[in-house]
């Protein structure tokens, strides 16, 4: 005595990429459930927007990997089919952007830094008594900022990129570097 089907299958995506990836490799997998077949017994069709030129015949695969994506914004799709023939209402989906270019137009300045590149202080003194500077950080598309006084990063961490912060510079005497690194939204 075999029960009608009560509703359609469905799918859900278990894996996906960032949403911002700097990985040009998107590996998907997804997951299936019916009232009557299965989850072996379901098939499934998936398709990548600007890659697949259409859905892939349905079969039993629950993953998928593309590689060598180019930059730019993407969506995949995939559907689900259950033994009877029924397909879901809707492909579960997932849109991400894969950016591999690093932020640029980098400028990092301390504040009253003038054109011959020294620090004016009071009017235009040549030095400070004070470790605290005002640093202007700009960089495009850009979204975090890891500042550090040492070139190995061995301090910091990363922070919301924001213009204008004031920074503790090393103890002592002498010229000081302040050590910058951005990345934006896909790392």
């Amino acid at each position: 005595n075999t029960s009608p089907e009560k509703s359609r299958p469905d799918v859900m995506l278990v894996e996906t990429p960032s949403a911002f990836t700097n990985q040009r490799q998107a590996t998907f997998r997804w997951k299936g459930t019916d009232d009557l077949t299965s989850e072996a017994d379901l098939l499934y069709a998936y398709y990548l927007s600007g890659i697949d030129g259409d859905y892939s015949p349905f079969n039993p695969a629950t993953e998928r990997t593309y590689t060598n994506l180019q930059d730019g914004s993407y969506t995949f799709y995939v559907r689900v089919r259950d033994a009877q023939g029924n397909e879901d209402d809707s492909p579960a989906s997932f849109t991400f952007v894969v950016d591999t270019a690093p932020p640029t137009d980098i400028n990092l300045s301390i504040r009253g830094l003038s054109s011959q590149r020294r620090i004016e202080i009071s009017g235009g003194d040549a030095y400070t008594a004070s470790r605290t500077v005002e640093l202007q950080l700009q960089a495009s598309d850009a979204d975090d900022v890891w500042l550090s006084n040492d070139p190995d990063f061995s301090t910091g961490t990363w922070e919301p990129l924001d213009p204008i912060r004031r920074w503790e510079l090393r103890e002592g005497d002498g010229n000081k570097t302040v050590w910058g690194k951005f990345r934006d939204a896909a790392g």
